[in-house]
């Protein structure tokens, strides 16, 4: 893995999905796809503790919490573990509402990335957007899904909605603050996070962030074609890196 990376002082909480059914995958557990030496969700565990941040919540399921704690063991001296049946992500992060008393970093057990994506998404943040959201390359997406929403970031770097082309697809690591959940709940849950989100535009000031990484996968098609490659060309092909 790369190392070096500068170190993020101010949102020191993570929450990390990894508890979902993984149905597209006949149940076999996302995170825990094999690549490379190395479990999936420990890429991502390695880009939080390199990162800096020093408290990570793991919202796992009872089927994967004992292996997910194995991993998570390999990279963080404290941690927290929530394990409850496998739930939808929006109903996920209710589970966690007593746990949450700040902003926070939300994120999935399956999609790698560099530490640096958090420090771009904080220096939004220093520049006193209230929640932080990324933004990723309609070709990653391989099979179109009706809930992708279409967005760009303003010069300014703030969120804006677009009509769906051929522009960016609004999707996590998110910066959020525990408030999210007021808003959800009164959308009875029915919404995806990033539709939440979406509808806040006019009462929330909601920067943006280009990924350079792709979104998690949810086939095997986009695992193959989009994630390890991302892990082969950039996470693993050197043993140095650069200071960002």
């Amino acid at each position: 893995m790369k190392l070096g990376v500068k170190k993020i002082n101010n949102i020191d909480t993570a929450v990390v999905m990894c508890g979902g059914q993984s149905t597209g995958f006949n149940h076999v557990c996302k995170p825990l796809i094999y690549h490379r030496d190395m479990f999936i969700i420990q890429y991502v565990f390695e880009a939080l503790h390199q990162a800096g941040v020093r408290r990570v919540i793991l919202k796992s399921n009872h089927n994967n919490e004992d292996l997910i704690n194995y991993v998570a063991q390999k990279v963080f001296d404290n941690y927290e573990m929530v394990a409850t049946p496998t739930e939808r992500m929006r109903e996920a992060l209710q589970t966690l509402e007593e746990h949450l008393d700040g902003e926070f970093y939300m994120v999935v057990g399956n999609q790698p990335m560099e530490a640096s994506h958090f420090y771009k998404m904080q220096q939004m943040r220093d520049r006193g957007f209230e929640w932080v959201v990324s933004l990723y390359d309609p070709c990653y997406y391989l099979e179109k899904q009706s809930w992708l929403i279409s967005a760009t970031k303003k010069d300014s770097g703030e969120l804006e909605l677009v009509p769906k082309k051929d522009h960016s697809i609004l999707q996590h690591p998110f910066i959020l603050t525990p408030d999210i959940i007021e808003y959800q709940r009164q959308e009875n849950f029915s919404n995806k996070i990033e539709q939440t989100i979406a509808n806040l535009l006019c009462s929330k000031r909601i920067g943006a962030v280009k990924a350079e990484m792709p979104p998690e996968f949810d086939s095997w098609t986009e695992f193959k074609s989009n994630t390890i490659s991302y892990i082969d060309r950039v996470l693993r092909n050197s043993e140095t890196n650069q200071v960002i």
